[in-house]
């Protein structure tokens, strides 16, 4: 049951830390056919340019990356509370680009995958808390 809460959470924070996307949406406001601009996520839109850290209650670091054009770039990383790394994802100008990793509380990888403009690619793995093997999905385009 843990490690589906684990799962879980990691899953919800990776995507909730994805790539900022470019574009306007609209979305129907009223039924006379009034629209209103729905602005996409973007998680850096309130950080500044440069090194941004963020902290967890006791102090210890939560997360740290850099804003260029007032998206994400280069590496940025997480992790928990109690010191232990719980991500990392590499980003071009708010697109995922390149490795992402996953870890488990402990420590252990819980997953390695890798995005292209923000879209998953190639071979993904999936671990269990023990650090073997579980699952493999193939993200490839045919």
């Amino acid at each position: 049951m843990k490690t589906i809460f684990v799962f879980l959470t990691s899953t919800f924070l990776l995507i909730s830390c994805s790539g900022e996307k470019s574009g306007k949406e609209t979305s129907p406001a009223d039924s006379v056919g009034h629209t209103i601009e729905v602005k996409p996520f973007n998680p850096a839109e309130n950080m500044k340019e440069g090194t941004n850290e963020a902290f967890h209650a006791n102090g210890k670091l939560k997360m740290k990356g850099d804003v260029v054009d007032g998206k994400r770039h280069g590496v940025w990383t997480t992790w928990y509370e109690n010191g232990v790394k719980w991500s990392e994802n590499n980003y071009s100008y708010g697109i995922l680009e390149g490795k992402t990793v996953s870890y488990f509380p402990n420590g252990q990888v819980q997953y390695i995958g890798y995005y292209s403009n923000d879209i998953k690619t190639g071979i993904w793995m999936f671990y269990n808390e023990q650090g073997e093997l579980v699952n493999e999905d193939n993200y490839t385009k045919k």
